[in-house]
């Protein structure tokens, strides 16, 4: 699981549509992570984990997954809530 930079919502959008799967990391920087994964290297953090069951729901597939690695390189989070893009506010 990746945690995407306020500034990446452009990169949110790209891995949100299902066009073009196949082509997704073409350009972008990534490393394999622990289990095999490919890790975004501009990403805020990484949680690379292991799949340990997989449920059917629906149209989706819910996985489970036990963390194997955390990666954290710091920043502000891109947020996604009710249809738009929005920041941390402070309190």
């Amino acid at each position: 699981m990746h945690v995407l930079g306020r500034d990446q919502e452009a990169l949110s959008n790209l891995f949100a549509s299902s066009e073009d799967e196949e082509r997704r990391f073409d350009g972008l920087a990534w490393e394999a992570g622990a289990t095999g994964a490919p890790i975004l290297k501009d990403a805020i953090a990484v949680l690379d984990c292991r799949v340990t069951a997989a449920h059917d729901a629906g149209d989706h597939v819910i996985y489970v997954g036990a963390v194997e690695e955390v990666q954290r390189r710091g920043g502000e989070p891109l947020l996604y809530h009710r249809g738009h893009y929005a920041g941390v506010a402070e309190s």
